[in-house]
């Protein structure tokens, strides 16, 4: 009589607590790849923002080259037919940032137009948008950055070529157009340490600066108050024009500017904005600094 053996083969597996280890393992590989890969996105977002910045910054010295002077923080409209009404200092630069289709849109605004906005809404420009900080959609001509615009105060009747570096070229009822240039700019405080445009954007921005903005005629009594918001702050009918600088409300004792304003926020649920002048120097979405661009050089502090 023979006899005959079953062998039952032994399975390996994993045990609970083997497995839970390697899980273990695995989500804390993960948590210390996330902010490495996040970090790398916004190495690249920051990237792109330094490149914008230098395409701008490298306009305005081509502006300056060619016309022998900085364009103004307000400029002639391009259509010559239309009178009293500005642009903003990215529309002069549009040629020179491969957007010539939306200058000729300004070129051929019909009539002599009050308004001397273009016949349809002109579209995103990626050229004047932090990555960092991307606008509600992309399209509106929306822009994330601002230029040294000084205070734009006019004492007695004449600008202060001093006063920042685009000055109004248009000028008004009492007082003349003026620019500066890269020349006086240099024999001054040097181009190198000149600061033309820099990131205004994050957080704290109520709302998104335009560069297709327009700007009837003004007879300022004291000064400009431009704003980063939504209007020129002495002319609600008026866009903003992007720029930093001694932004403030003008004092009834001294006559001069004060840095934080006491006109209220443009919404009031956000801290800072105009009641601490937030709005009169540049600011980012970058984590810990902010990107801007020198007459002769970039920078990121």
């Amino acid at each position: 009589m023979t006899s005959r053996r079953c062998f039952i083969p032994i399975r390996h597996g994993f045990t609970l607590v083997e497995l839970l280890v390697v899980i273990a393992i695995i989500a804390t590989l993960i948590g210390l790849l996330l902010p490495a890969v996040q970090s790398a996105r916004e190495a690249g977002r920051r990237n792109t923002c330094m490149n914008n910045l230098k395409q701008v910054g490298n306009a305005m010295l081509q502006y300056d080259s060619q016309q022998q002077a900085m364009p103004g923080w307000r400029n002639k409209h391009p259509n010559a037919n239309t009178i009293g009404v500005g642009v903003g200092w990215p529309v002069v630069l549009l040629p020179s940032l491969e957007r010539s289709d939306v200058y000729r849109s300004f070129e051929q605004v019909s009539g002599t137009s009050v308004t001397g906005t273009t016949a349809s809404p002109n579209p995103y420009a990626s050229v004047f948008v932090c990555p960092s900080s991307p606008p509600d959609s992309d399209a509106a001509p929306v822009m994330s950055y601002a230029a040294n615009i000084g205070s734009t105060y006019v004492a007695g009747n004449a600008q202060k070529k001093g006063d920042g570096v685009l000055l109004d070229g248009v000028g008004g009822a009492t007082y003349s157009p003026a620019r500066t240039s890269l020349d006086t700019i240099s024999s001054a405080d040097g181009s190198t340490n000149t600061l033309l445009v820099a990131e205004k954007c994050g957080s704290m921005i109520t709302s998104n600066i335009r560069y297709d903005v327009t700007i009837g005629p003004i007879t300022p009594l004291s000064g400009y108050l431009i704003s980063s918001g939504s209007v020129v702050a002495n002319n609600p009918n008026l866009n903003a024009v992007g720029g930093f600088g001694l932004i403030g409300s003008v004092s009834s004792i001294t006559g001069a500017r004060v840095i934080n304003n006491i006109t209220p926020n443009v919404d009031p649920t956000k801290p800072g904005d105009r009641l601490i002048g937030f709005e009169g120097f540049p600011s980012s979405a970058h984590p810990g600094v902010a990107l801007g661009f020198f007459a002769m050089a970039t920078f990121s502090p």
